[in-house]
């Protein structure tokens, strides 16, 4: 397992995700900030969560 999964991710999907998941930041300021509309940043946030926890599950990890 990549132990950099989130540093994989494009400059901004690991912006969006860093911001909503560490800086607690709602996703209309995240959409200000990026010029991305809300739609866009839920999409973002929904892939980079389904990345992660594909990697996740590759690296012997499970949630069951």
């Amino acid at each position: 397992m990549d132990k950099n999964i989130i540093n994989n991710f494009d400059e901004i999907d690991k912006k969006v995700f860093m911001d909503f998941y560490f800086a607690n930041k709602k996703v209309s300021e995240i959409s200000k900030e990026t010029k991305l509309s809300k739609t866009n940043i839920k999409v973002k946030l929904h892939r980079s969560r389904t990345t992660l926890k594909n990697e996740l599950i590759k690296g012997g990890y499970n949630y069951d």
